[in-house]
Formats: structure tokens, sequence, C-alpha cells
């Protein structure tokens, strides 16, 4: 429980510093700033990790995508879906993706992005038809930036998760 509030926290603390980048930073691509999708990072890292059970890491999940439709004033809900979605797809993945080093990292949570920012884009579509398809013109750039701050989001999430993972010794270990 309280590693999920933890968790929820970052993910809130990071949303908070990328919409004050986005207001300073004249980063753009087509107009808009390509930032990176720090949910799912984490929506990820839950779901990679794997040690919540399935319920627990669906709840977060829902609660990640709750914070990311206040965040993005997409149609509520919309973010609610996909997340425990994202979270589960990691956790599928985790018995044939071995998470490890920088690259492998970035090019996971790159992967993620192109699959959920298709996902995002049609989901937005189907509820607001007027909105069109114009969204799937930002996804590679979302893409690429989440790949960017991957490696260090996880880095973050981990020492996050080594403080919460207590050590075990064996019998007579001092």
């Amino acid at each position: 429980m309280t590693r999920s509030i933890a968790f929820l926290l970052v993910a809130w603390a990071a949303l908070v510093v990328l919409s004050a980048l986005m207001g300073a930073l004249p980063l753009s691509w087509g107009g808009r700033f390509a930032a990176p999708d720090v949910l799912l990072l984490v929506a990820m890292f839950v779901g990679l990790a794997a040690r919540e059970s399935v319920v627990s890491a669906c709840v977060l999940g829902l609660l990640l995508g709750y914070l990311g439709d206040l965040f993005s004033g997409a149609p509520k809900g919309l973010h609610m879906v996909v997340y425990p979605v994202a979270v589960l797809a990691a956790r599928a993945a985790t018995t044939r993706l071995m998470v490890r080093g920088r690259v492998a990292t970035a090019l996971s949570a790159a992967v993620f992005a192109l699959v959920f920012g298709v996902l995002i884009a049609t989901l937005r579509a189907s509820f607001d038809p007027d909105a069109g398809w114009g969204a799937l013109r930002e996804v590679p750039a979302m893409a690429l930036a989440t790949a960017v701050v991957a490696p260090l989001m996880f880095r973050i999430l981990g020492r996050l998760e080594k403080s919460f993972v207590r050590e075990t010794r064996g019998l007579g270990a001092s």
C-alpha cells in the first residue's frame, strides 16, 4: 500500500515538473511540446517489477490514469482505461522481456509509448469524433521523448523500489 502511494507521488511530482517545463521551454513538435509519458513509465515499471498482485497493480494503473486525465484535459476516463491495460501488458511481457540497462529500457519504453499512444489517440477519436485523428501526429515525438526519459525514470523508481524491499538474511547470519 505505501509502495503504491510512493509511486503515485513520484508520478504526480513528475507531472508537476513536466507541466512547469511545458510553460518554460520552447521545445515543440508541430506547435506543441513533445512531453514524455511519465505515467506510462510508472505503469511499465510496476508491471515489469511484478511485485504486487494483479488487482493492486491494476488499481495503481487506474489511479495513474486518473492523474493523467486530470493533467491532460482529456475526456474523463480515457487514461483510466489505458493505464491498467499498460500495467497488464507490462506484467505479461515479464515472461518474455528482460529490461536491463539504459538501451533496453529506452527501446521498450519507445515501443510501449508508440502502442499506447496509438491506443489513446484511437480512444480519443472514438470519444470525441470532432477531435479526429490529429493526435496520431504527436505519437512519434511523445514516444521519442518517453524513450529519452525512461532510463532516468526507471532509475528513480528502482531506487524507490529498493527502499521498500526488506533484506532477508538466512538463519545464523549476523
